[in-house]
């Protein structure tokens, strides 16, 4: 099953670094990297396959060179482009999408993307010294019925503002890339019929869960109206 997947990676940070190589050690067939950005220096602290060398280069490019060596049998893609609505149509046949990104914006695009062709994708967000992830079916409940509006600029704290613990990204990172593991495997206890959000914390450890309700007036996974794909 894993060796006939293919995932989506939208994000090639420290989350999207840690997942891939998750999912590349476990051999899934498929993995495509999605990221327009270049490795910079403040992002060496959060991640173990970045380095000094790697500063500058697209991080995309540099995930494909590094996992490609990890595993031979995956084949690892990166594509140097922003995730917008139409880059996103390119992968329609996706079997699931991880979330490595850093903002609402990307998430809502994917959220919509995702129910719209009927696949899976796994949220994930790391601030500080917390971090969530949540599986999340194409039929809800989805992202909307958590977080229903955009949250405007400045209601939650950033990254670039609180900074993030070093280890974080890497825990959450891999614990995304189990969800879409056990869910490729066809687990029973990736909570089907439900969405949980998985809220960690590192500084002292704790896990809690939070089960997520569907919403009926929910626009995406409910009503199917796809506000953030139509966002050009």
């Amino acid at each position: 099953l894993l060796a006939d997947a293919w995932v989506l990676i939208v994000g090639a940070g420290a989350l999207g670094s840690s997942a891939a190589d998750a999912l590349v050690r476990a051999g899934v067939g498929h993995i495509t990297i999605l990221d327009p950005d270049r490795v910079e220096l403040g992002n060496l602290h959060r991640t173990a396959l970045f380095d000094e060398e790697d500063i500058g280069q697209y991080k995309a490019e540099v995930l494909r060179k590094k996992l490609s060596s990890v595993n031979s049998e995956v084949d690892v893609e990166s594509l140097v482009q922003r995730a917008d609505s139409s880059t996103l149509e390119t992968f329609s046949d996706v079997d699931i999408v991880v979330d490595g990104t850093d903002n609402f914006e990307s998430r809502y695009l994917i959220n919509d993307f995702c129910i719209k062709h009927a696949i899976p994708w796994v949220y994930a967000g790391v601030l500080a010294t917390g971090g969530v992830f949540m599986l999340i079916r194409p039929e809800g409940p989805c992202l909307r019925c958590l977080i229903p509006e955009l949250p405007a600029k400045g209601a939650y704290p950033v990254c670039e503002d609180t900074g993030v613990f070093g280890p974080l990204p890497q825990i959450i990172g891999r614990l995304a890339a189990s969800e879409a593991i056990r869910y490729i495997v066809g687990s029973r206890d990736v909570s089907e019929g439900k969405s949980v959000l998985h809220l960690m914390e590192t500084w002292p450890p704790s896990m809690d869960e939070v089960v997520v309700q569907k919403r009926h007036d929910c626009p995406a996974c409910s009503l199917h109206r796809f506000d953030f794909l139509e966002v050009r």
